[in-house]
């Protein structure tokens, strides 16, 4: 896999803690901070330019392959996270990249990496 060469950021995502995805301590529960990865990615692929008009038209889209968490701090509910995509690297079929989620409030962050897997053409 080769490396950009200059990282890409994207524009960050922004969500709110959802009461529903609270654990029995007030805290994000560990699977719901999948779901907010997942919508940032929703959000990192309109930015690409591969919206859903664009995935209907093509019939492409990506997919995590693979990923790492690391949990750091709690979350709790309330609490606005942000999502920052940063592309690493890419080659014909797939891309890496980091997508840190900070709590701007607290001090809290993952540092997941993501490996999506591309159809390039």
């Amino acid at each position: 896999m080769s490396a950009l060469l200059r990282p890409i950021d994207l524009k960050q995502h922004r969500e709110v803690v959802r009461p529903e995805w609270a654990d029995y301590n007030n805290h994000l529960n560990d699977a719901f901070y999948l779901v907010i990865f997942s919508h940032a990615t929703d959000a990192m692929m309109d930015q690409i330019g591969l919206d859903a008009a664009e995935r209907e038209r093509t019939k492409h889209s990506l997919f995590t392959a693979e990923l790492h968490l690391n949990y750091l701090k709690e979350v709790k509910v309330g609490t606005e996270v942000r999502v920052e995509t940063t592309f690493l690297g890419h080659d014909a079929k797939r891309s890496t990249s980091s997508t840190p989620c900070i709590a701007p409030t607290r001090p809290s962050r993952l540092q997941p990496t993501n490996r999506c897997s591309f159809p390039w053409t």
